[in-house]
């Protein structure tokens, strides 16, 4: 499992931990929407799938490990669904509303009120105006995780705003709709990082010529695989 840090809204970004997932395409991160204090007016529902509908909400709280995006404390937010969505990932259940707001790769503080000012480091700290879903439930994601990021080159283009490296291509992050990995130990003093819109072609035997594809190796799980 991969791991990094996206930093959410504006004009002070907040940090979310999430997975790295290059199987799915969307962006979930848990939210202030957990806390039935501070989560305002909406008509929250959950997914009955006895009945197949959404029904009336528990009143629960705590219903997440963290709230790492709190959309009170961002200018630029906003509520996009009327019903709640349900996502599932392996043994992570989801539910919550879509919401936009700025997703960045880097951490965001922008102390002035100029537009032009507020722009310009928008786009020094690659932030994309995003689609996502705010969590007020979710289950299996892991003590140390706020979220999962959905990193799958796929495009579906009736869902093209919820995908987080086509936002990125489409606001003029990065040129390419690509995530590559350097996965490194702590033997070789190094970090891991991974980069967005390409790769480190010094980390190629041959650099860019030595790149090669290579055909995916059957498995019962039915995930890409590479026989070694």
């Amino acid at each position: 499992m991969y791991m990094g840090t996206v930093y959410m809204g504006s004009p002070v970004s907040q940090p979310a931990r999430v997975v790295f997932d290059t199987g799915s395409e969307y962006l979930a991160v848990t939210s202030a929407l957990c806390d039935d204090k501070t989560s305002g007016n909406f008509k929250f529902k959950k997914y009955d799938p006895l009945s197949g509908s959404f029904v009336q909400r528990d009143q629960l709280s705590e219903r997440c490990r963290t709230q790492a995006y709190d959309m009170h404390k961002s200018d630029s937010n906003k509520i996009l669904s009327k019903a709640s969505s349900k996502l599932t990932y392996g043994s992570a259940k989801l539910q919550g509303f879509i919401w936009q707001d700025y997703a960045c790769i880097q951490p965001l503080k922008v102390n002035s009120k100029s537009l032009v000012e507020i722009k310009l480091r928008l786009k020094e700290n690659k932030c994309a105006y995003f689609q996502f879903l705010a969590l007020y439930k979710s289950q299996g994601l892991g003590q140390k995780s706020d979220g999962i990021l959905g990193l799958s080159p796929h495009k579906d283009m009736s869902k093209k705003k919820l995908h987080y490296l086509w936002s990125l291509k489409d606001n003029g992050i990065i040129d390419h709709a690509m995530v590559s990995f350097s996965v490194t130990s702590k033997e070789m003093n190094e970090t891991p990082y991974a980069l967005f819109g390409g790769y480190n072609s010094s980390q190629i035997v041959n650099g860019a010529d030595g790149l090669k594809t290579f055909k995916n190796f059957p498995n019962w799980l039915g995930t890409w695989a590479l026989e070694g």
